[in-house]
């Protein structure tokens, strides 16, 4: 588990051509490598973010009552299926596999629930739910954090 901070923004020197979205997924790229146990996650990339949306990630979805409720809980609806299809998703070093999912989640759907239980990510009393839940909330705030940190330098380089 990392703690998360700054990420620092590497790697926006404007090359002409560059996009918001590229500057993001590289900054993205050379942040902190993250695990769920013993077993190294890949970063979640662009591809990764489309198979998660795929596959129905609520994340950043949350209706006012339900942000309220995860104040309360430090859970939302959805959360423990969010946190099986990120980990899960982050396990996968086949990007092939990656780009299946994207176009047919539904194939993948008893796979990822399948990998999630064996990794204890089923079951919100278990410590395994609360390490993975961690880590899909560093890689989630890592995401926002390389996002933001692109735009200022994108928006910076635009005004000179």
């Amino acid at each position: 588990m990392s703690e998360v901070s700054e990420v620092e923004d590497v790697g926006h020197e404007g090359k002409e051509g560059q996009t918001h979205e590229d500057a993001v997924e590289k900054a993205f790229q050379e942040s902190h490598g993250h695990s769920l146990g013993d077993i190294p996650l890949e970063p979640y990339s662009r591809a990764r973010r489309y198979a998660a949306a795929a596959m129905g990630l609520y994340y950043g979805k949350l209706t006012e009552a339900e942000f309220e409720e995860f104040l309360k809980t430090k859970l939302y609806p959805q959360a423990m299926r969010d946190v099986g299809i990120v980990m899960w998703l982050c396990s996968i070093k086949d990007h092939n596999k990656i780009s299946a999912i994207t176009r047919n989640p539904k194939a993948f759907e008893d796979e990822m629930q399948e990998w999630s239980e064996k990794q204890g990510l089923d079951d919100t009393s278990d410590d395994e739910f609360w390490e993975g839940f961690s880590e899909f909330a560093d890689i989630m705030k890592e995401r926002e954090v390389s996002r933001v940190n692109a735009k200022k330098k994108m928006t910076k380089e635009k005004s000179t």
